[in-house]
Parts: structure tokens; sequence; C-alpha cells
């Protein structure tokens, strides 16, 4: 599903092809004796098999923090193309002609940029690709916030959410502004030192940050200082919420 999603219907249908072309092309002796082919197996089609098997494992594990997300799986967009490529081929060699193969190419490319526009989840959407995401618009609203209080400044920052640390400029191997996960392991929120900053996110802090938010929300060494909620997609009620809450050490 996460392929489907990464590459649309039309390039999903080429690499599949490109996959059964690989499986054929397997079985002929010829192959294995032209001199690239080793390397495409190992560098093309072998990194994808790896990659696709270590991802699944830390998924249903657990592993790392990973939560799966098509994101992670986007590194293999270009050796997906090159199977599609191969799938392509596949296609071509329907055209009896070189008149008719430029036909099928044409048609498949058109086909392919056509169905960018045909609205479906995994094709593109202007206001969720080309907007704000709600996550993203409410880490600047709370950076807004943290600039405007002088004395939160030179405090310890514990975030999870990417966007903060360019949203708060902080050099991310200096001591203010480590994550958690790489300042103290994944700590109790007890063990912070007094007065830390975290910028707790619904999405990154409970999943890879391993950081609930009743840890803070009742816990009294903690104080709220700014809360902040939007749509997590403007066009799409459907994806939910999205939070940011600020708290500080206070004991």
């Amino acid at each position: 599903m996460a392929l489907l999603y990464l590459m649309g219907w039309v390039m999903t249908v080429l690499v599949a092809l490109g996959g059964g072309q690989l499986v054929r092309r397997l079985t002929h002796a010829s192959t294995w004796r032209k001199p690239l082919f080793p390397a495409e197996l190992l560098l093309v089609y072998g990194v994808i098999a790896v990659f696709v098997a270590a991802h699944t494992l830390f998924w249903v594990f657990g592993l790392f923090g990973s939560a799966g997300m098509t994101r992670v799986v986007t590194v293999l967009t270009p050796l997906l193309a090159v199977v599609a490529l191969r799938g392509l081929n596949c296609l071509l060699q329907l055209g009896r002609t070189a008149q008719a193969q430029r036909r099928i190419a044409g048609g498949v490319a058109a086909l392919a940029i056509a169905f960018l526009f045909t609205g479906l989840r995994m094709e593109m959407r202007w206001t969720r690709d080309f907007g704000q995401p709600g996550d993203l618009a409410l880490v600047e609203q709370g950076a807004t916030w943290y600039r405007q209080q002088p004395s939160l400044a030179r405090r310890l920052v514990i975030m999870h959410h990417p966007a903060v640390v360019a949203a708060l400029d902080i050099d991310i191997f200096a001591y203010e502004g480590r994550s958690a996960t790489t300042a103290f392991g994944r700590p109790q929120a007890s063990t912070l030192p007094l007065g830390t900053v975290v910028f707790w996110d619904d999405w990154f802090s409970p999943g890879e940050g391993r950081l609930p938010l009743d840890s803070l929300a009742q816990n009294p060494r903690f104080r709220q200082r700014w809360a902040g909620s939007a749509l997590r997609q403007a066009d799409d009620a459907s994806r939910g919420m999205c939070q940011l809450q600020i708290f500080e050490k206070v004991r």
C-alpha cells in the first residue's frame, strides 16, 4: 500500500510489470551472461528488497520509533523508477513497429500525467500538497510565542517534531537544542532539568519520543505555557486535529 501511495496507480503498474519481467529474465541462462545484469540485480532489486524487508521489521516490532510512514520509503523512488522503465519496456514490446512503440510510450506518459489530476488520495491535491499542514502552522505559532518570552531564552528545549528545530533556528548539536531522544535517551519527564521547555506534539512526541501527554499535563513539576490546535489537513476534516503544547518545568 505504501508503494501505491508513493508512486500512484500508473507507476505502480509499471513497477509490477518490471518486477514480473525480472522473474522471467531470471529463468533464462542468457540473462546471467550479460555483464551488467548482476549489478542491476544487486544494486536495484536487491537494495529495494532489503530496504522494504528492514522497514517492515522496524514497523512490526516498533524498532527505532518507526511508524511505518510512507515518507520513509520515498528514498526508493529513483530505484523504483528504473524498475518502472523495465515495465514500460514490456509494454513497448507489444508494438511491432517503432511508430507503434512511440505511441505506446506517449500514451503511458500522458496517462501518468493525467492521473495526477484525478483527485485521488495518492495523486496531487493543491491544498494538501502545496499548502501548509496544520502541524507546521502550529509549530510556527508556538515558535512565535516562544521568541516573545525572554525569560525562556537559553533554556534546554526538548522537541520531537523536526520542524521545531527550523522554526526556532536551534542548533541541535548545542546543549539547548538537543531533542530528548538525543540528549537523554527518552527519559522520564521528571528527570529533565529545572527550567526545561518541552514542545509536545500529538504525533512525534508520543510515538518517536515515547513522551505521553499525561506525563507532562498531569505532572505538578510542569506548567503549560502555550497550547494550540488545528485541522491536520485544511481541506479534509476527516484527517482530524493536530495539537501542539509547550510546557516548562517549574519544580
